[in-house]
């Protein structure tokens, strides 16, 4: 048995035999590598080093940092975590 990077998984089963990774984790379920060597976790097409959500394929930017992703933000342009709406508009929130 060969275990190149000491994880405890065998090279010929290991998702990343040259980088430890116990737990085979492999968000987008591709035989790219596991998330330890896969440089697009969610196969969405945006590294993760450039993501805010390396593993959730339908987000990828936050342009207000309010943890909210753009593509699910009723107002992507200002910072509202809360997402609150109460004139129920379709024109951002309050």
């Amino acid at each position: 048995m060969v275990d190149t990077d000491a994880d405890g998984t065998n090279d010929n089963t290991d998702n990343c035999p040259v980088d430890a990774n116990n737990d085979q984790l492999n968000t987008d379920g591709l035989n790219d590598g596991g998330d330890v060597c896969d440089t697009d976790d969610d196969n969405d097409g945006t590294p993760d080093a450039s993501d805010a959500f390396p593993l959730d394929a339908t987000e990828t930017t936050d342009t207000d940092s309010d943890t909210v992703g753009d593509n699910a933000d009723n107002c992507p342009a200002d910072a509202n975590t809360n997402q609150l709406n109460t004139d129920g508009l379709n024109d951002g929130g309050d």
